[in-house]
């Protein structure tokens, strides 16, 4: 999320940023339950880490711009309330989500629907 805010509010992204979302447009990243998994960095080769944070804002992004941005909200909500990742999901995106490897399914379908957006522009 602080990757968005700070790439949302300073109208740029970082080239650290771009460089890793090329990368997830090509198929490299984490499947979502490890990425979801994570509780610290520390340790991690700085690519990683990148790789790590540009995913989340890919994610983030793709969860804000799928629906309205209520259902974003009503998702942060239940996790905060302490509700499971894909209970959460699902009470605030409904189906297809009702589990989190739907919510990758998606969010990689739209990448390479982006990937191949590109290649037909260039």
């Amino acid at each position: 999320m602080a990757t968005l805010v700070q790439v949302e509010r300073g109208l740029a992204a970082p080239n650290w940023l771009r460089e890793n979302l090329q990368l997830l447009e090509g198929g490299d990243g984490f499947p979502i339950d490890k990425l979801t998994a994570v509780t610290s960095t520390a340790g991690w080769p700085d690519a990683k880490v990148r790789l790590w944070y540009a995913q989340c804002y890919s994610v983030v992004r793709f969860l804000i711009r799928t629906q309205y941005r209520s259902s974003f909200y009503k998702f942060s909500a239940h996790l905060r309330d302490g509700r499971p990742a894909p209970e959460a999901l699902y009470r605030a995106y409904g189906a297809p989500y009702t589990r989190m490897v739907a919510l990758e399914h998606a969010w990689r379908y739209e990448l390479s629907r982006s990937q191949m957006a590109k290649a037909g522009s260039q």
